[in-house]
């Protein structure tokens, strides 16, 4: 059995990120991906995804995350991940969904005067055990 995630779609803002306490990042990624389908009124609605990915300590860079920005069409590759985490405000147990991301490719810069040889495709260091942080 395989748990993965393949999506293209566009950023909807900047990558986020932030410095853990052992000096990894956690980067959030949000896309917008059109659905498959159609709607009554024939258009493809799209779904708002929220992605993570890790850095590890002592990366010479943020890889990928630094080229790409708001408006990018991307492929994100990488697995569904359940966790759960108390509610800061309630108290109460709060189960949610993400895709971790295990690699990026870029397709189109939403900068249409940057020619296409310098999109730049990397692959992310990930950190395998790494917990997700949620607010």
């Amino acid at each position: 059995m395989r748990n993965l995630v393949t999506l293209t779609g566009r950023l909807t803002k900047d990558p986020v990120v932030f410095e853990n306490a052992d000096g990894s990042k956690t980067v959030m990624v949000d896309i917008a991906v059109q659905n498959s389908f159609t709607n009554k009124e024939g258009k493809r609605d799209s779904q708002f995804i929220k992605t993570q990915a890790f850095v590890k300590a002592g990366a010479k860079s943020l890889g990928p995350y630094e080229h790409i920005k708001k408006g990018d069409l991307v492929g994100l590759n990488g697995e569904l991940r359940s966790t759960q985490y108390v509610s800061k405000e309630t108290g109460e147990p709060v189960y949610a969904q993400y895709v971790f991301i295990n690699s990026v490719d870029m397709y189109a810069s939403a900068d249409h005067n940057k020619p296409a040889t310098e999109i730049v495709a990397e692959t992310v260091e990930i950190v395998e055990d790494a917990v997700p942080q949620f607010d």
